[in-house]
């Protein structure tokens, strides 16, 4: 678990270390990295023109995918209610720096105030009133090298669109759930993620997360969720049917 502030992405793109725990983001079957990359080439011998079977690895795609799945993977538990110092939530400064890179307010960029840095540091608010499992996964794009904006209550959008205007990130694919890769954002319908401190009940709603495996039956997910349960970054293992529809990140 990291023990510092700094959420800078200083991890290879294979093999990611996150404090004494390991993750590998690589959950193909072939070790490409992700569902739907071939790394090899299969060719038929007694096809005269072998030459238009070679399929060709988009490299700079899959590189893509590789820092998005590490630097998302490297956050696990910067942020996590649980873990104060004097009654300030750690790691608060990590809200600041993503709120101003990737939240966009319905046309502006979002301007920090000092009610946002309040919130921050209270292990008990959330900043803005906003869940924020959809700014981090924009925040991690981002940083990964795949800028991309969160508009408040629309969803991810091309980096540098502003106006009312609502362009998301790549396609909004349902029902092509085999479709799914690392790098996408996954939204999972009616994800319990957080406990409502005012109801005996826990709130169920939508969530998204960053999508940083794929099992090679395609039937589950390794997922960094923004915002978990006690306001935490953590990794976890998702059935491929609790996606109700996911952003194409790459």
């Amino acid at each position: 678990m990291p023990d510092s502030t700094d959420d800078s992405f200083g991890y290879p793109a294979t093999g990611i270390q996150t404090g004494e725990t390991s993750h590998n983001a690589d959950y193909s079957a072939d070790g490409s990295g992700r569902q739907g990359i071939e790394s090899q080439n299969t060719i038929d011998p007694e096809w005269k023109g072998w030459e238009e079977q070679v399929k060709p690895v988009d490299v700079a795609r899959l590189r893509l995918q590789q820092r998005i799945a590490a630097f998302a993977a490297q956050l696990e538990g910067m942020l996590d209610s649980a873990r104060t110092t004097d009654g300030v939530r750690d790691n608060y400064e990590m809200f600041r720096r993503m709120y101003e890179l990737v939240l966009d307010a319905t046309g502006r960029p979002w301007k920090w105030t000092a009610e946002n840095e309040k919130q921050a540091k209270d292990p008990n608010a959330l900043v803005a009133g906003a869940d924020w499992c959809g700014i981090f996964a924009a925040y991690v794009l981002t940083r990964a090298g795949r800028p991309t904006q969160w508009r408040m209550w629309n969803g991810p959008i091309e980096a540098g669109i502003l106006g009312p205007r609502k362009t998301t990130i790549g396609a909004i694919h349902k029902g092509q759930k085999d479709h799914i890769e690392v790098g996408d954002i996954a939204v999972l319908a009616f994800r319990t993620i957080w406990k409502d401190p005012y109801t005996p009940e826990k709130i169920r709603v939508e969530h998204h997360c960053v999508v940083i495996g794929v099992s090679p039956d395609g039937k589950t997910i390794k997922v960094v969720n923004g915002n978990a349960e006690g306001q935490r970054i953590t990794i976890s293992d998702v059935s491929i049917s609790e996606v109700t529809y996911f952003y194409k990140a790459t």
